[in-house]
């Protein structure tokens, strides 16, 4: 048996004491803080060797990366399991990812087979230098992508010394320039790269859209200041990908589906546009124009929708169990107001002591970066179904004070339980954007929510009823990174 699958290994740095931090949202193992920015790298990368060849059917391969991310293991720096340890043995394409940590069976492990690593950490990179077959690269700005291909490229060699490794490399790799694998891979190349907006203005969606394609050979960002369109990112996903779904049909000649809004001669005629020597802008009009048509002109029919909740109450009451990070009440005050202050989109200046200042900077830096992890988690989960995902921006509302009467009344079993369950439905439904509702959750065939809030229950007659529509909701709080990996 081939193992043709990538094997990423991120590396987990947990303090001496294992802690939860409380954050304004939710609340998020220390090392996945330490571990983001191997996470955010790894979207962008193959889950596969195979991935790094070029198909005879272009737009399966380009659907098949959509819906395909690496999987991952977090291992421990000290000590790994022996099924991970022989996975590792045995697997060609060992990449371990990291930040300030060399686990302390690297080197046993790079003494036995050649091991590729990537880290964000100049230090890292350094120590790594003495290690015996190590194959480096470092994750800074954008360059993450041109690293990996030189890192793979350079594993690769390495790895034709060692007999039953290579033998389960495709041969294809094996006889093509492993220095040009970043030039030779295998991509639509007729869609310009989409440089990532902010979580809630469509990242996740320009993620999928960019591995669609695989058109990127940087990673930056898109500015701020362009991040007045959140639904058009998520609109161009779900074009490409149902253009990509109809090629991807022609390719097995399984036929065009009458339900699909175009006909074969449409198919046909769009094929060959594409094989063409034709500019590439009007390839990619008329490649758009196709899936806008078989997505029922542009409707996002599957969207996966995240619902970033700001969680006071483990900022003011944590529970037992956790070890809290905000002790004082200046700082706990400085940390509501920088939530507060991140809602409406502002950021103070004026402070009453440079401890005040440092507690409120460092919060607003946590609130955005969880926003960067939801948005990563979202890629991860909505490509599970081809999903579309939409993340929104933080907001509270009046849901959480609905929520706790009406638990109460519950608890207490209150005459006004129907009535505050009313409260409650009124509440969810205000809270969401009348642009989201309208133009896409109204429009979908089904709706997959990834929210601390309730959304899918509903109120018929006098009695809750929990998914009423074709509706299932992801806790946040269950949102742990083995829950992805698996």
């Amino acid at each position: 048996m081939r193992r043709t699958s990538f094997m990423y290994v991120l590396i987990e740095e947990r303090p001496d004491v294992d802690i939860k931090h409380i954050s304004q949202f939710h609340l998020i193992d220390s090392d996945e803080f330490l571990l983001l920015r191997a996470f955010m790298a790894l979207q962008y990368f193959p889950s596969s060797l195979l991935d790094l060849l070029q198909s005879d059917k272009p737009f399966s391969a380009a659907m098949e990366r959509r819906r395909r991310l690496p999987q991952f293991r977090k291992i421990s720096p000290t000590a790994v399991h022996p099924l991970y340890w022989e996975e590792m043995l045995q697997t060609p394409a060992v990449i371990i990812m990291t930040g300030n940590a060399i686990p302390e069976w690297l080197a046993k492990l790079s003494e036995m087979r050649p091991v590729g690593l990537l880290t964000s950490s100049q230090r890292t990179l350094q120590k790594s230098k003495s290690l015996t077959s190590v194959s480096a690269g470092l994750l800074k700005g954008f360059s993450d992508i041109r690293e990996f291909y030189r890192v793979i490229g350079e594993l690769i060699e390495r790895l034709k010394a060692v007999p039953p490794l290579v033998a389960q490399i495709p041969e294809g790799l094996l006889t093509i320039e492993t220095s040009d694998l970043l030039a030779l891979r295998p991509r639509l190349d007729f869609i310009d790269y989409l440089p990532s907006p902010q979580p809630w203005a469509g990242r996740s969606a320009a993620i999928l859209y960019n591995r669609l394609s695989n058109a990127a050979e940087e990673t930056p960002l898109l500015d701020p200041t362009f991040d007045v369109k959140p639904l058009l990112a998520p609109a161009m996903l779900n074009w490409a990908t149902a253009a990509c779904g109809v090629l991807m049909a022609r390719e097995y000649g399984v036929g065009i589906p009458r339900t699909a809004g175009v006909k074969p001669r449409e198919v046909n005629q769009l094929a060959k546009l594409l094989r063409s020597p034709s500019p590439s802008d009007e390839k990619f009009d008329h490649f758009m124009n196709i899936g806008r048509k078989v997505s029922g002109q542009g409707d996002i029919s599957r969207p996966f929708l995240t619902v970033p909740v700001p969680r006071l109450d483990t900022l003011r009451q944590p529970t037992e169990g956790m070890n809290p990070d905000l002790i004082k009440p200046l700082h706990r005050r400085m940390a509501a107001n920088a939530m507060s202050d991140f809602l409406r989109g502002k950021e103070r200046s004026k402070f009453d002591s440079s401890e005040a200042k440092d507690v409120y900077v460092t919060s607003q830096h946590t609130i955005l970066q969880e926003q960067r992890l939801l948005a990563c988690e979202a890629v991860w989960l909505s490509s599970i179904d081809d999903r579309v995902p939409i993340q929104l921006r933080p907001f509270r509302g009046n849901v959480p004070s609905a929520f706790r009467d009406f638990m109460n009344a519950l608890a207490n079993n209150s005459k006004k339980s129907s009535e505050l369950f009313q409260a409650l439905e009124i509440a969810l439904a205000g809270s969401l954007p009348p642009g989201v509702v309208d133009s896409v959750l109204k429009r979908a065939s089904s709706v997959l929510l990834f929210s601390d809030y309730p959304y899918e229950w509903t109120l018929v007659d006098d009695r809750p009823l929990c998914l009423y529509r074709p509706t299932a909701r992801v806790p946040l709080s269950m949102s742990s990174w083995y829950n992805i990996s698996a």
